[in-house]
């Protein structure tokens, strides 16, 4: 009995040494691939929470071998996660925890796109399951592949080629993607009064140029996190959605973009100098239609023109316009 007991325990060993053989060999052969198409990736154990990491250019930006919660902490110092949710950082979707509920089989991938904190790398993260047991995730490969091109087209796509504001294109992307997820935030309608007879008097090439100063003005005074889009003409619109949005804050916006805006330009040693005119909207506090919310936001905009001209301004071309009213 002994005897057999020895001989089934040798035969269960050397069984259990070819599947690891034959495990590792697969594990070589899929890094060996991966290597064809990308240039750095990480294979994670999840369970002892140990990573290696591979970097085909040889720049070893991240050590070769180490602690995988380590590891992720950097990132998250490092990148920013591109999702509509607030304050995901790199090291919630890719614990350990969060993995094995998102990828329950071996055809599960699970892919999320991130950048730098500056914005001036964009990349793909793919997460391949590699090895299980039993019904339990324990080893990932975590591949990095660069999509700087696709967010620069993206961004071409959704910028005015005259100011570099955003376009209207985006605009409606941005409205109805806050509108899906119930996000609240303030909308503003600008226009330029006066800038006609900047480009009667001067041309359509010094119009320009003014509507380039004007944006360049604008998105000095709103934050990073802001949206401006230049609709089209001499209209313009605001997105903030983060914030203490009321109407106190909205109205403390319309006086400071008011009172950024209508300082005169000096463009080429002539003072140039425009009105503005506008409004806004809260969503969802003035109309949970996101439709409504732009129709609101135009015609408060019109009221505000409206006043503007029963208030009456002297304008000269080469000067500071004097309001008397």
């Amino acid at each position: 009995m002994i005897f057999l007991r020895d001989v089934t325990d040798s035969k269960n060993a050397e069984k259990e040494r070819r599947a690891m053989l034959k495990q590792n060999i697969a594990m070589d052969q899929l890094i060996q691939g991966v290597t064809r198409i990308v240039e750095r990736f990480a294979v994670c154990d999840l369970d002892s929470g140990i990573y290696e990491y591979y970097e085909m250019n040889n720049e070893s930006y991240y050590n070769p071998t180490g602690d995988y919660r380590e590891l992720l902490q950097r990132m998250s110092g490092e990148y920013v996660i591109l999702t509509e949710k607030i304050n995901i950082q790199m090291d919630d979707l890719l614990s350990p925890e969060h993995l094995r509920k998102v990828i329950m089989s071996e055809d599960d991938l699970y892919t999320f796109e991130y950048c730098t904190l500056d914005r001036s790398s964009y990349k793909v993260m793919s997460v391949i399951p590699v090895e299980w047991k039993g019904s339990i995730l324990s080893k990932v490969m975590l591949i990095a592949q660069d999509i700087g091109q696709k967010h620069e087209l993206e961004k071409l796509a959704n910028t005015d080629a005259l100011t570099g504001l955003y376009n209207e294109r985006y605009l409606s992307e941005r409205l109805k993607r806050n509108g899906k997820l119930r996000k609240k935030f303030a909308m503003f309608y600008l226009d330029l009064d006066r800038f006609k007879p900047v480009n009667d008097t001067y041309g359509h090439d010094m119009g320009d140029r003014l509507l380039k100063a004007v944006s360049r003005r604008l998105c000095k005074c709103i934050r990073k996190t802001d949206y401006a889009f230049r609709i089209g003409g001499d209209e313009i619109s605001l997105i903030i959605e983060e914030g203490n949005i009321n109407d106190e804050f909205c109205e403390m916006m319309v006086r400071r973009i008011k009172s950024v805006i209508d300082r005169p330009f000096n463009i080429e040693g002539r003072l140039l100098s425009v009105d503005t005119s506008c409004g806004y909207a809260i969503y969802p506090e003035h109309s949970q239609k996101i439709d409504e919310i732009r129709i609101m936001a135009d015609h408060r905009m019109y009221e505000d023109k409206t006043q503007n001209r029963k208030c009456g301004r002297v304008y000269n071309q080469d000067s500071e316009r004097t309001p008397y009213c």
